[in-house]
């Protein structure tokens, strides 16, 4: 899951906004289309504490990423 998330989310800033957005739900599992499902609020909130963290996109573009060699 987490290389699929760091391969197609575009970067920190959108997981964070997304996950500040559905802290505000109540909400009681999360069934992700990769992955396994997080019920329970305590697994929810597990997952969206990792999410929140987690470096992705263009976030993990370097230096390295546009070299001649």
């Amino acid at each position: 899951m987490q290389g699929f998330h760091q391969r197609y989310m575009t970067n920190n800033k959108a997981c964070r906004l997304w996950v500040q957005m559905v802290r505000q739900l109540d909400i009681e599992w999360i069934v992700p289309q990769h992955g396994g499902s997080f019920k329970g609020k305590e697994m929810v909130n597990r997952f969206l504490d990792w999410l929140e963290q987690l470096e992705c996109g263009t976030d993990l573009i370097s230096e390295a990423d546009f070299t001649l060699v």
